[in-house]
């Protein structure tokens, strides 16, 4: 009777611990449904919304709610506004297919991202270039969870704002931590700064 009582303990004990892992360490399965990474005043709800298409909410306490969609996690479709007020859209230029990008060590590609400030009678365009190339492999850890990643180097060459802007800046460059299971970017930092791993990572 011990013994029986002992087993019993023994498999309420680990089928308690599953859900709780599961819930800890969000997968693919996930995605339909949504995952949510939160960094300090950030909090991201990601989403597949179709078989390549990811959707992210981002919030920012003191700034708002951008959201986006991309082709597999990673580069940028479609068109929107990207300020609240609507004084400012965009449009993006692919000077190859985008659905043709792989996240494997090796591979590159370059977009071009169009920005239209101001009314339909005035206004400014000013054009930003983006490279992303894959320079490796990783393994990133956030609480419990860990996951395998590629190494992603974004540069993001601005163009210039406004009529009275009198020189381009520099090109800035960050590194990304991309999940190629999940099909999302984990964290990513300027590639100046130290990088800060998310607080959470769960599921939706």
């Amino acid at each position: 009777m011990h013994h029986r009582s002992v087993a019993a303990l023994v498999m309420v004990a680990a089928f308690a611990r599953q859900p709780a892992s599961a819930e800890r360490c969000p997968t693919a399965a996930d995605m339909p449904k949504g995952v949510t990474l939160r960094q300090g005043n950030s909090t991201i709800h990601i989403k597949a919304t179709g078989e390549h298409e990811i959707r992210t909410e981002t919030t920012t306490k003191g700034v708002g709610t951008f959201v986006d969609t991309t082709y597999d996690g990673l580069v940028p479709i479609g068109s929107g506004q990207v300020l609240a007020d609507g004084d400012t859209t965009r449009r993006f230029v692919y000077p190859t297919d985008y659905r043709t990008f792989r996240p494997e060590p090796g591979q590159s590609f370059t977009y071009d991202t169009v920005y239209w400030t101001g009314g339909w009678f005035f206004g400014v365009e000013s054009t930003d270039t983006t490279n992303l190339k894959v320079v490796g492999r990783d393994t990133v850890r956030i609480g419990d969870c860990s996951y395998s990643t590629v190494v992603i180097e974004k540069i993001v060459a601005e163009g210039m704002r406004g009529i009275m802007s009198d020189q381009v800046p520099e090109p800035r460059l960050f590194r990304l931590q991309f999940s190629p299971d999940l099909r999302v970017v984990l964290y990513s930092h300027r590639a100046i700064l130290t990088p800060i791993v998310p607080d959470s990572f769960t599921a939706d």
